[in-house]
């Protein structure tokens, strides 16, 4: 026997060739033979053809001409054993093997993203989990050591992706049939996406990052991302230099799709070292500052995932022990305009990054948010002296101050500023101004020294354009009263608290206290404001009356009609009523003063005359102070019987609220 006849015979043919044809190039147009799969499988699978990689990859060139218009549902296992076998060749980081199959795979693998074509209707649900197991096939390439054929991986699962989520909008033919999203989440493809990030070529990087930024986007794969440790992959790509890097936007972009559509992980992730990064990145941002509208936009989104972490008090802390506080507070002193001798230094350090753009606007905001997350954060903790030592150095109270006045603005900041972003930040300020006072008595004394005069011309800038928009003939008048929605009553409440913060640290004798309380009285005469700030006048009056009695009872009787009569024709809730007693009874203390008592009675009067729900007076007066007044209605007694049987019962001294049922309020 001839040695060409003994070759031949253990040589197994290719199942799309014999002996006297050649071979066909993949750009050949001709009609391909039909494909014997037993013999294609046991082609791959004999180990006396398992060194024949040119005749494989040609195989897979026949079996891409064979099914231009996609595969047929029940034959799609061979292709997956096929590609198994193809990835178990390919692997192998030899150049000179996986080489000759990159361009058939590149061919081959866009068919695994077209329309199955189905036979029967019942063909979907019978071979539903070989099209699960087509899948998870395509994805073993996303580590192939062939960039091109990374690429065309991915490329695929981010088509078939595409293709579930627009399963339900779109129609097709009865005969095809696209896996949907569960089937794609079962075969882990996204998990692969995931794993194989830190080995992908810079070439196949954006069809990957194609598919994390759809599936992130998707209530039923974000979760799957986060199993997947996918933010610790995608921290390293936050911190490249270029902003403007599509890379480094998608990466963004994943972080915070995941982080919002899965808060209970936010807690549980364990972000040290991405705070690290985030920290980083930022300094480079701020101080470099980011001159594309793309890279500001990427930057602005870095601050929202920062402050979703700093929402929660485990990642917070990391915020201070690592500094990031530091530099948001020196960034926004230098944004401001304010260059006083304490932070003229960091005014030139971070002069790249301020300018009046709408993306700076948001930048602003977002690192005030964040302070605001890190101070609620710390309090009570050990890092608590630190984060308050980082306050005063940066002058905060200071700078939010700057913010306040409307009618006339700060220079610097109108000059920076449109209307409605003064309007949108002072808000902002009073917010957290808000949050700084409860930190410590430190930054209550700065708030008295700094910006409480600002905040209470501020209300009472307020009360007056909600009176002109009230009497306004048409809305465009309302429009230019000057109201800004919501900010009254968070000024209120701000002064309030930091009349019993001042209380609570011995400084409720401060002088401004006594310019309060002509705006106090004129806020709780003014019956176009709502109840909550006119109660939170009431409770600063009874505070600053305890100390200064005699101002009070001055200040009042200048404006005792106004307050008698307009302020008990809005009252209704029995808790104010209450207050308005309480109020009465701490001025009754100075019964050597004449027109206390008179007030004190008066007040009486007609709180009898106007409120009255008990069966007796005791009882009425009692339930007025707990606030559990009944819904009874009954003959008020005379003014005669209230001063003479309880009158003593008005010399009660109630507590004030609490700064938690401030801020709950």
């Amino acid at each position: 026997m001839s040695s060409h006849s003994a070759r031949k015979r253990l040589e197994p043919l290719s199942p799309f060739t014999s002996s006297t044809t050649s071979v066909v190039s993949p750009l050949d147009t001709e009609d391909a033979p039909p494909i014997d799969f037993a013999r294609l499988l046991d082609f791959f699978e004999n180990p006396l053809s398992a060194d024949f990689h040119d005749r494989q990859a040609y195989c897979l060139t026949q079996l891409a001409r064979a099914f231009p218009s996609g595969f047929k549902i029940r034959e799609i296992h061979f292709i997956t054993k096929v590609l198994n076998h193809v990835a178990s060749i390919t692997m192998q980081s030899v150049e000179s093997v996986y080489s000759k199959f990159s361009q058939e795979l590149c061919v081959l693998l866009p068919l695994c993203a077209l329309p199955y074509r189905k036979e029967r209707a019942i063909d979907e649900v019978q071979f539903r989990d070989d099209a699960v197991d087509l899948i998870r096939a395509v994805a073993l390439f996303v580590r192939s050591p062939d960039p091109e054929v990374q690429q065309y991986s991915a490329d695929t699962i981010s088509k078939l992706l595409q293709q579930a989520l627009n399963k339900d909008k779109t129609v097709r033919k009865s005969s095809e049939h696209v896996p949907d999203l569960k089937a794609l989440n079962e075969s882990g493809a996204v998990q692969a996406i995931v794993a194989a990030l830190p080995f992908f070529n810079s070439v196949a990087l954006h069809p990957a990052f194609v598919v994390l930024k759809k599936a992130s986007r998707s209530p039923l794969l974000a979760p799957t991302l986060c199993a997947a440790s996918c933010l610790d992959l995608l921290v390293p790509f936050v911190n490249r230099a270029n902003l403007a890097d599509s890379v480094v936007a998608s990466a963004v972009e994943v972080m915070w799709n995941v982080l919002e559509s899965e808060p209970a992980a936010v807690p549980q992730w364990n972000a040290k070292a991405a705070i690290s990064v985030l920290h980083e990145s930022a300094r480079r941002m701020l101080v470099d500052g980011t001159p594309s509208v793309t890279g500001k936009e990427v930057r602005n989104e870095i601050f929202i995932i920062c402050n979703i972490l700093a929402a929660h008090p485990r990642h917070c802390r990391q915020f201070v022990k690592s500094d990031f506080i530091l530099l948001l507070l020196r960034a926004s002193a230098s944004a401001s305009g304010d260059v006083s001798e304490r932070t003229s230094a960091s005014a030139g350090e971070f002069a790249k990054s301020v300018s009046s753009a709408s993306e700076d606007f948001e930048l602003r905001q977002l690192m005030w948010n964040l302070i605001f997350f890190v101070t609620a954060g710390v309090i009570d903790t050990k890092l608590q002296p630190v984060l308050l030592q980082h306050v005063l150095e940066a002058r905060l109270v200071a700078v939010l101050a700057r913010h306040i006045p409307c009618n006339p603005p700060d220079a610097a900041v109108a000059a920076r500023w449109t209307l409605p972003q003064q309007s949108c930040l002072r808000r902002q300020a009073l917010s957290l101004l808000h949050q700084l006072v409860a930190l410590d008595e430190i930054c209550v004394t700065e708030f008295l020294a700094e910006a409480a005069w600002a905040v209470a011309e501020y209300v009472e800038s307020q009360r007056v354009a909600l009176g002109r928009a009230a009497m306004a003939s048409d809305y465009r008048q309302a429009e230019q009263a000057g109201v800004e929605d919501g900010a009254l009553p968070v000024g209120t409440s701000l002064l309030l608290h930091v009349v019993v913060r001042a209380r609570a640290h011995q400084h409720e004798q401060h002088p401004v206290f006594l310019h309060f309380i002509p705006i106090l009285c004129r806020l709780c005469s003014d019956k176009f404001i709502s109840e909550a700030p006119r109660m939170d006048a009431l409770c600063m009056l009874a505070a600053i009356c305890r100390a200064d009695q005699r101002s009070l009872i001055d200040a009042v009787r200048q404006n005792e009609q106004e307050v008698l009569d307009n302020f008990f024709a809005g009252i209704k809730r029995a808790q104010q009523q209450a207050e308005i007693i309480k109020l009465a009874g701490q001025t009754s203390i100075l019964q050597a003063h004449r027109d206390a008592r008179l007030w004190k009675e008066q007040m009486m009067r007609r709180a009898a005359q106007r409120t009255w729900n008990g069966s007796s007076v005791k009882g009425e007066v009692a339930a007025l102070i707990q606030g559990t007044a009944t819904t009874e209605s009954h003959e008020p007694p005379s003014p005669a019987v209230v001063a003479q049987q309880y009158g003593s019962q008005f010399e009660i001294s109630l507590p004030l609220p609490s700064s938690g049922e401030l801020v709950a309020q």
